[in-house]
């Protein structure tokens, strides 16, 4: 027993001390696509926006690279030659009553991005009282919200009112990635 006690201590003693070596080989900190973060390409951005249950969303604005438009009747959108760094975009989708989503990439310049962004609708709501906090029920789940624990932008205490959503999300749901913001 005392020499399989040893065996695990040299062991682990060993393999802290080879994951703790110096890396002669760092990470390069290069920009994807040569260039630095400041860099910019134009790309055509295209797709649809749907609810949870595939059905499309009229009205819901799309925004990436500081320009924006709206859906059309079958949920779809077109922003074309829009200008974003050449490192990563967000494109983003919002609709009242929905919780914004959107989705992330790497642009390919004079490229088509096509893109299909799924909004879940947000559900129940409730309030609570930002100075005095409380706990809400949602379902048989409990959210306590501590005194004080809202924030504005600024970081100053929000004393007023805050209303929460809840929508209970199931990791087996095969859409599941797609329902979580930038999913």
């Amino acid at each position: 027993f005392a020499m399989r006690n040893r065996l695990f201590l040299f062991v682990g003693a060993a393999f802290l001390f080879w994951t703790c070596t110096k890396n002669d080989n760092p990470v390069s900190t290069a920009t994807p696509g040569g260039g630095n973060a400041s860099s910019k390409v134009t790309t055509t951005f295209t797709g649809m926006v749907t609810n949870e249950s595939g059905k499309f969303l009229s009205g819901a604005t799309v925004s990436v690279g500081g320009r924006t438009t709206t859906t059309d009747k079958d949920g779809l959108f077109l922003l074309e030659n829009v200008e974003v760094p050449q490192d990563r975009y967000y494109i983003q989708a919002t609709k009242d009553d929905f919780f914004e989503s959107g989705s992330g990439g790497i642009p390919v310049k004079n490229g088509i991005a096509t893109l299909q962004i799924k909004l879940m609708s947000m559900g129940v709501s409730q309030t609570v009282n930002a100075a005095s906090g409380g706990t809400n029920n949602f379902g048989g789940a409990k959210l306590k919200f501590d005194a004080n624990t809202f924030a504005t932008a600024s970081g100053a205490a929000y004393t007023g009112t805050v209303t929460v959503y809840d929508r209970a999300l199931n990791p087996d749901n095969p859409n599941f990635s797609d329902l979580i913001p930038g999913g």
